[in-house]
Formats: C-alpha cells, sequence, structure tokens
C-alpha cells in the first residue's frame, strides 16, 4: 500500500462514521486521530475494517493530532499521505484527484471557491489576508492557505513536521515546505459549511499566525 488518509478530529459524532466510510471507497486505510472527544465520537468507528484509531487526551490541538496521524503513517511506510477534516466539509470523493497530482507534485493543497455568498465574509477575509502574507513571505503562490484538505509526499512530510500543536501547524507546513522549494499543486473542491461551529480560537490563531509570519524563513 502506497498511500493512506488521516484524519484529525475531535467530537464529530455528527459527521465522523461517514467520512471514515467515504475515505475507506478510496483508500485501503484510514489513520483516525481523536483528539481527545467526549462525545463518543471514536466508538462510531471502532472496528471498522481498515480504520486504525489513535487516541490523545486530553484535547490537544489539531496540529498535534495530525501529527500523531503523521507519524504512524511514515512509521508504516506510506509513500503519500492524504488529510482530510472530520466534518464532512472535505469530501473523500476528491482524494483520487490528490494522489493524481501528487505524481507531479510534493504537496497539493484543495483550493476552494473564497468569495462573499459561498464562505462566510470572516473567513473569506482571514483567508484571503493569510494567503497574501504566505505568498510574499515565501515567494510561492498561495490560494487557499486554510484548507485542511491535503496531501503530501512522505519524502517531504517527513521534513516538514510542524512543532505548533494548534490550527496554525498547518501554517508552519506551509511556510517549511517552500524553505524546502517543494513543489506545490492545487486541486479545486467545493466550498462547504454547514451548521457546525469552528473550533478555531480566532484571536488566538490570529495572534499565532502573525508570529509565524514574523518569524525569519532561517528559524524554520
Amino acid at each position: 500500500m502506497s498511500y493512506c488518509v488521516v484524519i484529525p478530529f475531535f467530537n464529530e459524532k455528527r459527521f465522523i462514521f461517514e467520512v471514515v466510510k467515504q475515505s475507506l471507497e478510496y483508500s485501503p486505510v484510514v489513520i483516525a486521530v481523536d483528539d481527545g472527544s467526549t462525545d463518543g465520537s471514536a466508538e462510531l468507528i471502532g472496528g471498522m475494517e481498515g480504520v486504525e484509531i489513535l487516541r490523545i487526551e486530553p484535547n490537544s490541538g489539531k496540529g498535534n493530532a495530525l501529527v500523531t496521524g503523521f507519524k504512524s503513517a511514515l512509521e508504516r511506510g506510506f509513500k503519500k499521505i492524504i488529510t482530510l477534516d472530520g466534518d464532512l466539509q472535505h469530501p473523500p470523493k476528491y482524494i483520487p484527484y490528490f494522489l493524481a497530482e501528487l505524481e507531479n507534485f510534493d504537496f497539493v493543497i484543495g483550493k476552494r471557491k473564497i468569495r462573499p455568498g459561498i464562505m462566510p465574509i470572516s473567513r473569506v477575509i482571514s483567508n484571503s489576508v493569510s494567503s497574501f502574507l504566505l505568498s510574499r513571505k515565501t515567494g510561492v503562490r498561495i490560494i487557499d492557505s486554510q484548507s485542511g484538505f491535503r496531501g503530501i509526499r512522505a519524502s517531504l512530510l517527513k521534513e516538514i513536521i510542524p512543532a505548533e500543536k494548534g490550527y496554525i501547524a498547518e501554517t508552519e507546513m506551509i511556510i517549511r515546505a517552500a524553505k524546502k522549494q517543494a513543489s506545490f499543486g492545487w486541486v479545486d473542491i467545493p466550498t462547504i459549511y454547514g451548521e457546525e461551529k469552528s473550533k478555531m480560537k480566532n484571536m488566538e490563531t490570529t495572534v499565532k499566525f502573525v508570529s509565524q509570519i514574523l518569524k525569519p524563513l532561517k528559524d524554520y
């Protein structure tokens, strides 16, 4: 097996079973990382063939959950790692497109339509600003910096494991990859926002994002 899917989740009882079920249609192995859920999410996917559940207690942050899944994938020798969120905002049916693009690129990111009416205005602003600043910092055109639907070659992933434990880890990975002169590819994915509430702490995340942008590239 040359690839797997990593799904970090925290209290996703409404969605996690369907996300994992659909992911298994396109990947023989799903590494589901339960980041301290208290709603019984993990029990819904226990016993599913092809699913490895890793548990973290207490809740430690998306970045740490991703790292936990990444390390397991690398230890098992997978060559391509796909990561997506556990709330059905990332349709697993797009996994084959990421795998195809990983034939040509080191790091592939899902690209959504970032405009009002499709994406909440607060997310349009934060994504547009963060993508612009990341592009300026790295010298690479970053189109959707906040997308969690990604594909990464193992050869690159082992070099860009983030130190941050929260959501800002995904920004850190982009910066580290750019420093390594990795090639970036993009896959068009739908922009989906339902009734779920974001678990991101906006002020804390903003402060950490600014610190990442101001941090000299040589320090990564």
